[in-house]
């Protein structure tokens, strides 16, 4: 499959495999079937594109670019349903979608107060939902959701860990790793599948697992 004109940066599967769909750096995505056939190329974004998603139900595709905006397309017309604004374009924009691929979640860095508060968006329904920790300057170095997307684990400061609940955007959880560094580096951070455990890695070698109830 060749038709960029650029390098390929991200591909993902429909949920029945039957279609293809790729991002690259010439700011296009395209989607294609088993044949090798091109069936859409989809223009709109002004910089190149870091990540591209699919939904079911309806059938649609999803791109993050650069120029700091998420996409969704109807996958049969090719036509833009939705513009979500993900803030400042910074390279160090942290994003992750819920595994029901329903609700993003995005950093909004300000620059001016240096509070980086994270955007939660329903992007199925185009409504926005609660921001997190939007009273804080609390640097986020990595977030991931739990599997039924009711909770949002966040690294802040390179050493705290804060579960917010979703729905109400409510911080339920606060620990301290009890680690110091100074770099502003991503912390690998993930759920168990029934969500009663969190672990998370540092630069320390180290990886703590948390028990969420306690």
């Amino acid at each position: 499959l060749g038709d960029h004109q650029a390098s390929i940066s991200s591909l993902a599967w429909s949920n029945d495999s039957t279609y293809l769909a790729s991002g690259a750096l010439d700011s296009t995505v395209k989607t294609w079937d088993l044949h090798g056939r091109c069936l859409q190329t989809l223009h709109g974004h002004s910089d190149s594109i870091k990540r591209v998603d699919f939904f079911y139900h309806p059938a649609r595709v999803a791109s993050l670019s650069y120029d700091a905006t998420y996409r969704i397309w109807d996958v049969a017309s090719g036509q833009l349903l939705h513009v979500h604004d993900c803030g400042v374009s910074h390279t160090g924009a942290e994003v992750a979608l819920s595994p029901d691929l329903r609700i993003l979640a995005c950093t909004k860095g300000d620059s001016t107060t240096g509070n980086w508060p994270i955007q939660l968006w329903d992007v199925i329904d185009d409504v926005s939902l609660p921001t997190l920790g939007g009273d804080s300057a609390a640097r986020i170095r990595s977030f991931t959701f739990s599997g039924d997307a009711t909770k949002l684990a966040v690294i802040v400061n390179n050493n705290t860990v804060k579960i917010y609940h979703t729905e109400s955007g409510e911080c339920i959880q606060t620990v301290d790793a009890g680690y110091e560094t100074s770099d502003g580096r991503y912390r690998p951070i993930t759920f168990s599948n029934d969500a009663t455990r969190l672990a998370s890695a540092w630069d320390d070698g180290t990886i703590r697992v948390w028990d969420i109830n306690s």
